[in-house]
């Protein structure tokens, strides 16, 4: 902020930034609401006693997470409301229409359109530009290597993760209750107690393994899909 004063900050993934009470409450500050927005020397660490005592922050900032789960509320919606906040979500459909719209010349079409039509509703793929990106990617590597870019394509998709090769072992592409998925991790030796199970299930959705019908619901319906990809007789 010193060093950059006057200018636009973005900050892009700051998940952990937004997860320490001291680093929310120097934002806080330097997202002020009044003219003058002070940062004092007790907002600074050790390794900033070369700043001085204190300075107008006359920065502006431009926060860019995907998701943020703490402890504390109170003070990061103190800080959210010192500004615009805009969640911003995509359902796959919408997703699937952006990556079209990206595919300029003929073999990036067809690549999206096999990646649309093989991997869609699998549960072992996330429908998204980096899904897109790294196809592209394994096409050329195909090309160079005199290779079938879509047995590479498939094969390279496939490699998925092993939580969620591991829960799609359990639950498939359903919907099921948390306690459901909590017996089954149980019963299959996987976590040795509930409290494990529900850290585990909450750990899973924090990272986007699995996806629920509605935020924090105790023992809500959850899958490894989107919630606009579950079909009605899955709930």
């Amino acid at each position: 902020m010193y060093e950059n004063n006057g200018k636009v900050i973005w900050l892009k993934d700051v998940a952990n930034l937004l997860n320490g009470l001291k680093s929310i409450n120097i934002l806080k500050a330097a997202c002020e609401t009044e003219e003058a927005r002070i940062i004092t020397k007790s907002n600074y660490s050790k390794q900033q006693d070369d700043l001085p005592d204190r300075f107008v922050c006359k920065c502006k900032f431009i926060f860019d997470y995907n998701n943020i789960q703490n402890n504390l509320r109170d003070d990061f919606e103190a800080l959210i409301s010192r500004g615009d906040f805009l969640e911003f979500t995509l359902s796959p459909k919408e997703m699937e229409h952006i990556m079209r719209q990206i595919s300029t010349t003929p073999i990036e079409k067809d690549i999206t359109e096999f990646i649309i039509k093989n991997f869609k509703g699998s549960g072992l793929v996330r429908m998204n530009l980096r899904t897109q990106w790294k196809a592209f990617n394994t096409y050329h590597y195909a090309i160079a290597e005199d290779r079938d870019w879509k047995m590479e394509i498939d094969a390279e998709l496939r490699r998925v993760s092993k939580i969620r090769a591991l829960l799609y072992g359990l639950i498939g592409n359903e919907a099921v209750r948390k306690v459901e998925l909590k017996r089954l991790l149980i019963k299959h030796e996987l976590v040795p107690s509930i409290r494990m199970a529900e850290y585990k299930i909450k750990e899973w959705i924090f990272t986007d393994e699995l996806f629920e019908a509605i935020p924090d619901e105790k023992n809500g319906f959850i899958s490894l899909l989107p919630r606009d990809s579950w079909k009605p007789e899955t709930i």
